[in-house]
């Protein structure tokens, strides 16, 4: 594992003073039944203490969590439409794009506005941007394409103009934007030409970037795909980039996916990770890219892994939760795609990307909340500030074999949390409970409650379900399904009144 943390902790603290008022959150009918079915679910003698009090950006300091916030410099999602939900959802990042083309209509002149507005906004509501230098211009011959599978700028002229742009933009945000990200999904076809060639584009765009900024964390790839084949486009941009003596350069990748089950290309991602350990110690894995769709079938729901899966709001959600502990259980920074739908209108990529926790129109306005955003609400609310994850030394066992885990410790009051859920497929759209036997070392517990991460729900156990023996925890009936739970000290919590 790197030091990541320290580096994601400084970069809260720039947010974390006064900001805007957030919005008020009111619980949908469909939040309201996914509880009132979470609950009617429970095996007998788990009952219901409360629900969990939920904390917006402005009162949390430090989180692996983030947001999507992409495809604004197309007018495919519209920020004066979802930033009254972005405070009150507790992300402590979100992803935006840069926009060359927004921004430089005429050469050499540079309007930052529509971007100062996002970012400024964002800062304000307690949430940290991190920034995409990606996608070309038009206005300039062999400049790329203005969107998803555009590909990279071919010219000497548009690389100048590229250059010119990227000094401009760092300069202008040095002061706003801490991390930044060098083209999106690198890997995809489109964007594929000799090899070395992004590795080039990444190393003048940084030296450019540490010129302007020396201390921002710039990430490569975002790779589209993370597959078996993967390693072969992390191995040309390290090697690449090696060979140049330019690895210094590399402050790590970024990756995406939307495998059918949350918990898949873990052993891919293992892979990578222990190729960079050995070739770029500290290098730096963060997820800026993943989720399910609302429902199936739709143009980009969520690409062809899922084309005919029957999703639903709640596998949705289910798959949003589990998808976050994996990451974030292992350290690795997450962005969940995207806060709201996205509606494409690109010549070569037309209609809606139903992703988002919150629905939107073909007008970019904003149709309801989903389940989706109240779930992930929970996982930001609980998996912030001391709490850090803890997979050293843990011991969980139980008959169950498809049992997903994932554990976290707070230091300050010495309490340990343990997320357990069902992983043998992609979440169920049911509310399907059964009772396994759990045995966990060490866990520190005094007040134990389990919480249903997808609704918030926080219920006792009963006392002949729950046996400790020193450090050892168990529980004969833990109520696990396909979604997160959570074993935790009923201090770690606040519940509403």
């Amino acid at each position: 594992m790197t030091s990541f943390p320290k580096f994601f902790s400084l970069g809260c603290l720039i947010v974390a003073g006064a900001c805007a008022a957030g919005t008020e959150i009111v619980s949908t009918p469909d939040a309201v039944a996914a509880a009132e079915a979470v609950v009617a679910a429970m095996p007998p003698g788990y009952t219901r203490i409360g629900q969990l009090s939920p904390r917006g950006a402005r009162e949390i300091g430090f989180s692996l969590l983030g947001i999507g916030g992409e495809t604004l410099d197309r007018d495919f999602a519209d920020f004066k439409a979802w930033k009254p939900y972005l405070e009150p959802l507790g992300a402590k990042w979100v992803r935006l794009q840069s926009g060359w083309a927004k921004t430089e209509k005429v050469s050499g002149q540079y309007d930052f506005a529509w971007l100062d507005e996002i970012v400024d906004g964002c800062l304000e509501r307690g949430v940290q941007p991190w920034l995409g230098l990606s996608y070309g211009n038009p206005i300039y011959p062999g400049g790329g394409g203005m969107g998803l599978f555009g590909g990279m700028m071919r010219s000497e002229e548009a690389l100048s103009a590229w250059d010119r742009y990227v000094d401009a933009t760092v300069k202008h945000f040095r002061n706003r934007i801490r991390v930044y990200e060098v083209w999106n999904e690198a890997d995809a076809k489109a964007n594929k030409a000799e090899p070395g060639e992004y590795a080039r584009l990444y190393e003048r765009t940084v030296e450019r970037v540490r010129r302007e900024q020396p201390g921002a964390l710039v990430l490569g790839l975002a790779l589209a795909y993370v597959t078996d084949g993967t390693e072969g486009a992390v191995s040309d941009f390290v090697e690449t980039l090696r060979k140049r003596g330019k690895a210094d350069l590399i402050g790590g990748i970024s990756l995406h996916g939307y495998p059918k089950n949350p918990d898949d290309l873990f052993a891919e991602t293992g892979e990578i990770r222990a190729y960079l350990d050995a070739l770029v110690p500290g290098a730096v894995i963060w997820q800026g890219e993943t989720g399910a769709a609302a429902y199936p079938n739709a143009v980009r729901a969520p690409f062809p892994l899922s084309w005919g899966l029957s999703w639903t709001e709640l596998s949705q959600a289910k798959w949003n939760l589990r998808r976050a502990l994996v990451h974030i259980g292992r350290d690795m920074p997450y962005s969940q795609f995207a806060i709201t739908d996205v509606h494409y209108t690109q010549n070569n990529l037309q209609g809606p990307c139903p992703l988002g926790l919150l629905e939107s129109r073909p007008d970019n306005s904003i149709a309801r909340i989903r389940i989706a955003y109240f779930a992930y609400r929970n996982a930001c609310t609980i998996f912030s500030d001391g709490l850090r994850s803890d997979p050293a030394g843990a011991g969980i066992e139980s008959p169950h074999r498809t049992l997903g885990s994932a554990r976290f410790y707070e230091p300050i009051r010495g309490k340990h949390v343990v997320a357990l859920w069902d992983n043998r497929d992609m979440p169920d759209n049911g509310y399907v409970t059964q009772p396994v036997r759990v045995q966990m070392r060490p866990v520190r517990v005094t007040h134990p409650v389990i919480v249903d991460l997808l609704t918030g729900q926080v219920f006792s156990l009963p006392e002949a379900s729950l046996r400790r023996d020193g450090l050892t925890v168990t529980v004969k009936d833990f109520p696990l399904w396909d979604s997160p739970r959570l074993l935790c000290d009923r201090s770690l919590l606040t519940l509403l009144p």
